[in-house]
């Protein structure tokens, strides 16, 4: 089992394909790594202002009177 094991670790098909996925999968990283830097460095102010604008609504109510 463990010739099988070794054999199937020097397939350079198997090498190719797990090094493919790697590189797929650190690239989804980059772009998820990259849209956050976007949305917390870059547009940090119009979020914070947007934010801001949202905290408080005043509303007027209207006493109940009979």
């Amino acid at each position: 089992m463990t010739g099988r094991i070794r054999k199937r670790e020097q397939d350079p098909d198997i090498t190719r394909r797990s090094r493919f996925l790697l590189y797929v999968a650190f690239g989804m990283f980059a772009l998820l790594f990259g849209r956050l830097y976007w949305l917390q460095v870059v547009e940090s102010d119009r979020y914070r202002n947007l934010a801001e604008n949202n905290r408080l609504r005043l509303r007027t109510v209207r006493a109940p009177r009979g």
